[in-house]
């Protein structure tokens, strides 16, 4: 049986030749209750109650997986994926952004309500990986796909756009600081269907998200607009520039309401707190 590398360490592991399970108060699903870590049979358990810190890996299978109040990471080598995911500690069924890296493509979780640095999540989810106990693997780091957009390189903590698209966007793109709202109209408003036909919405209240923003200021572009009553029923995610709304607006034919802002999220701060946490342990 082919068996996956694990990295010289001082920490300890409970092993036993049959499967188990483990629950924690900082590892719970969308009702609140415990979610069950499963251990296979062979796999290495590391629990520290004190340091809040549930770890598991399985050498048959490449799997890990670490569970900590502030973040959480998984592993699965076979698969070529990693995750890290960052977690409300008041709130530990809430799960905040994360990044994830899928057969060397990287990905950036905003969850559509956050806000963050693409290089600060990715420079935190490299001292993450670092961490014996969150990346417990002696296998070669997980190599960028040379046709991904964002190219990164755990080993030298460095991230870049594909030279292909480096004149479209940057690493640290804005994103719209508006998220979501009502928007109600006194006039009707050009927009375009999903299927690309022009549709002239009738004055109504209207659900809205940003649909495409601007890279360098973050300004919305373009809203989805989805009819909230029988007057506008038929229209789903319709596009609509913002120019023309802004023109209803600046007539004082258009309101907002029930705006949802993104929330700024720094990952530096879980990072800290958990890595601070075991600084008294070995091998950080």
């Amino acid at each position: 049986m082919t068996m996956f590398k694990e990295r010289e360490t001082s920490y300890e592991f409970d092993v036993s030749d049959r499967p188990r399970t483990a629950t924690v108060p900082w590892h719970l699903g969308f009702g609140g209750d415990p979610i069950e870590m499963r251990i296979p049979a062979g796999a290495r358990l590391h629990y520290d109650e004190q340091k809040q810190i549930l770890h598991m890996h399985d050498p048959k299978t490449g799997l890990s997986h670490t569970v900590t109040p502030h973040l959480q990471m998984f592993i699965n080598l076979d698969e070529s994926f990693y995750e890290l995911t960052f977690i409300d500690p008041n709130q530990p069924h809430h799960t905040l952004p994360g990044l994830f890296i899928l057969d060397g493509n990287l990905t950036f979780e905003d969850k559509e309500v956050f806000d963050f640095t693409n290089s600060e999540m990715f420079a935190a989810f490299c001292r993450v990986m670092a961490h014996p106990l969150f990346n417990p693997w002696a296998e070669p780091l997980p190599r960028c796909s040379e046709y991904a957009i964002l190219q990164y390189d755990i080993g030298a903590k460095t991230i870049t756009i594909h030279e292909k698209f480096n004149h479209e966007r940057a690493v640290d793109d804005a994103r719209c600081k508006v998220v979501t709202g009502l928007l109600e109209t006194k006039a009707p408003l050009k927009g375009e269907e999903r299927r690309g036909g022009k549709v002239a919405l009738p004055p109504a209240l209207y659900d809205f998200s940003v649909a495409k923003c601007d890279g360098s200021s973050g300004e919305p572009l373009i809203l989805h607009l989805t009819g909230t009553g029988a007057a506008c029923a038929e229209f789903d995610r319709v596009n609509v520039v913002i120019d023309a709304v802004d023109e209803l607006y600046k007539n004082q034919k258009a309101e907002f309401f029930d705006v949802l802002n993104r929330v700024f999220f720094d990952p530096r701060v879980h990072v800290e707190r958990t890595l601070g946490t075991l600084k008294s342990s070995v091998d950080i």
